[in-house]
């Protein structure tokens, strides 16, 4: 596994979605994103899943357009954590250091950190807050994560694939002291 601009840097013959499933295992739900945006094309996009993965339209529209992977059990509990700052990164990084060895993608700034989850998680998108103030999101279902392309800023998504995605449980996550989770700081949240 290697470090690498998906749409850039394939060998000869490697398409897109080859690689991607590559990466992130051939139970990954991939969507259609307008080139250089993030948002999806397809209508409904939420109620895709692996079954799409066989359709040879699909697969072609893919292949010419940014490419994002459906959060959750449609991608075979395939979940990001979603940081918007540097400094949001480090601290989970320093709170879960048996965790950071994982797929990591990249926009402009910040991160996303890729899992598979074992066991029940939450299945929704939810914001992650420090201090009251939005630092990133659980991204376990119902949302997507564009992971090849071109970014909004025009700077190339960036995939590290030095590890393969990591196998966790959501009780394996230490959430930084200072953090709050969403729905379950609210008391709405429920693992599903």
């Amino acid at each position: 596994m290697e470090n690498y601009t998906c749409f850039k840097d394939l060998p000869p013959g490697m398409a897109r979605v080859g690689r991607l499933q590559s990466i992130f295992g051939e139970q990954v739900t991939l969507i259609q994103v307008a080139w250089g945006e993030k948002r999806p094309i397809q209508k409904e996009f939420q109620k895709l899943d692996v079954e799409v993965m066989r359709d040879p339209e699909h697969l072609r529209m893919l292949e010419g357009s940014n490419i994002g992977i459906l959060a959750g059990r449609s991608s075979g509990n395939l979940i990001s954590i979603d940081f918007d700052e540097d400094e949001a990164e480090k601290e989970f990084c320093a709170a879960n250091s048996e965790l950071v060895e994982t797929v990591t993608s990249k926009g402009s700034r910040g991160a996303n950190y890729w899992y598979r989850i074992s066991g029940d998680y939450l299945d929704k998108i939810v914001k992650l807050k420090r201090n009251g103030a939005e630092v990133g999101e659980w991204r376990g279902g119902g949302g997507h994560t564009v992971v090849d392309g071109l970014h909004p800023s025009g700077v190339p998504y960036y995939i590290s694939s030095a590890h393969p995605v990591k196998v966790i449980e959501f009780s394996d996550i230490c959430w930084p002291e200072n953090w709050e989770i969403g729905a379950l700081a609210e008391g709405e949240g429920e693992l599903v």
